[in-house]
This record gives structure tokens, C-alpha cells and sequence, in this order.
């Protein structure tokens, strides 16, 4: 009867699926300057491009208004945009580690758009 068991733990484990760590998208920063810039924030950080970064600051200055300012860089393009908009500081201050950001320049380096990604496949 033990021997029983055995065999058939030993065919499960011969016959059962390797684990797998899941899909992970890799998305270099990508910019151009003074209209709209995207990546993630994992990825930037573990590019074979030392300078690469992309991110998002909050803060509330000594006027009381909270900003969210966004900045990528590729080596070679800057993009930077900033925003008073209570939804996009909000969003700013949803970012984690290994969050995707996507945001777009408007008028005078505001922020027209952020959007925030937080997924499994971004980690």
C-alpha cells in the first residue's frame, strides 16, 4: 500500500509543471521633449542606461496649492510637465516602485494627462 503511494507521488512530480514567475513586459523609457513620456519606473531602474529614469514628485508648497511634477529621461530626451489638478496630484500620489507612468505635455509644461499603472507584469 505505502509503495502505492510512492509511485504515485513519484509520476505526479515527474508529470507536473514547472512554476513559472508570470509575464513581465520590459518598457525602456520613451520621451519627447515637451509632449509626452512613458515607462517604468523597474525597468528605468534596471536599464543598461545609467542615466535613464523616469518619476513623479508631490508636493505642497508654502502657498498651500499640492503639485504633481513628471519628468522621464532616456539618455538623450527630457520631458517634463507639472499639474495643480487635484486628480492628477492624487494620481501622483498613488505611484509605487514599480508603477508604469504615461504622461502627456500641454501648454506651457503642464500636465494634460497622467496615468499610473500598477501591475503584475510592470514588477
Amino acid at each position: 500500500m505505502i509503495r502505492r503511494y510512492l509511485v504515485a507521488a513519484a509520476l505526479a512530480a515527474l508529470t507536473s509543471s514547472t512554476a513559472v514567475a508570470g509575464y513581465v513586459m520590459t518598457t525602456n523609457v520613451v520621451a519627447a521633449s515637451g509632449s509626452y513620456a512613458y515607462g517604468s519606473m523597474r525597468d528605468a531602474r534596471d536599464s543598461s542606461n545609467a542615466n535613464e529614469y523616469i518619476g513623479c514628485d508631490v508636493g505642497t508648497p508654502s502657498t498651500g496649492s499640492a503639485y504633481v511634477s513628471c519628468y522621464a529621461y532616456t539618455g538623450s530626451v527630457f520631458s517634463y510637465c507639472y499639474s495643480y489638478d487635484a486628480n492628477m496630484v492624487d494620481a501622483g500620489r498613488s505611484i509605487s516602485p514599480g508603477d508604469y507612468l504615461y504622461f502627456t505635455v500641454g501648454s506651457g509644461s503642464l500636465c494634460s494627462n497622467l496615468t499610473v499603472r500598477t501591475s503584475s507584469y510592470d514588477l
